[in-house]
């Protein structure tokens, strides 16, 4: 895996000297530490805002790895869980990582048009020092004027409400896309 990941950097590389490759080794654990050992400039790899030490000894630019919510929540489509979501980029952005990924949970805005998660998520990842309240309230207004407090408040209950969600990784979790 390490050498294909290296020439399919090498090829992307002759078109955008700059170009990246971040990889998560979750699924990789057989090939975990050929991986790390053979890793090249250009392929990073994702990480919680606790990296494990042999990430952290890699050399790798480590990017950080968030989902916006509780847990995965397929097959419903963007979850109102800003509050959530912030905690979850600003943890990894208090620990230093300059880049992050998004596992799993990017919708297409023409299944949630509507997916204030994202655009909270968005903001924060643009700008580090953006306020939540604020960016939700103005997203809010823009999208349903003068109900804009009435949808702030559900916003804030689906929040809670799914921070109190027990984790069941076989039903709502991974396991539901893969049976």
């Amino acid at each position: 895996a390490a050498r294909f990941l290296e020439i399919l950097h090498a090829a992307a590389a002759e078109i955008n000297p700059d170009f990246r490759i971040a990889i998560g080794l979750g699924g990789l654990d057989e090939e975990r530490e050929a991986m790390l050992a053979n890793l090249v400039p250009g392929i990073d790899l994702e990480a919680g805002p606790e990296p494990e030490p042999d990430l952290q000894a890699s050399g790798a630019e480590l990017h950080g790895s968030y989902r916006q919510g509780a847990t995965g929540h397929q097959p419903l489509l963007g979850v109102p869980v800003p509050w959530l979501a912030a905690e979850k980029v600003q943890e990894l952005v208090g620990a230093g990582m300059r880049n992050a990924g998004n596992s799993g949970s990017l919708i297409p805005a023409q299944y949630a048009p509507y997916n204030v998660t994202q655009e909270v998520c968005r903001a924060l990842i643009l700008d580090a020092d953006t306020d939540i309240d604020a960016a939700v309230a103005e997203l809010a207004t823009e999208w349903a004027g003068q109900a804009a407090a009435d949808l702030v408040e559900i916003w804030r209950q689906v929040d809670r409400a799914l921070r109190a969600l027990p984790t069941l990784p076989l039903y709502a979790e991974f396991g539901f896309v893969w049976y």
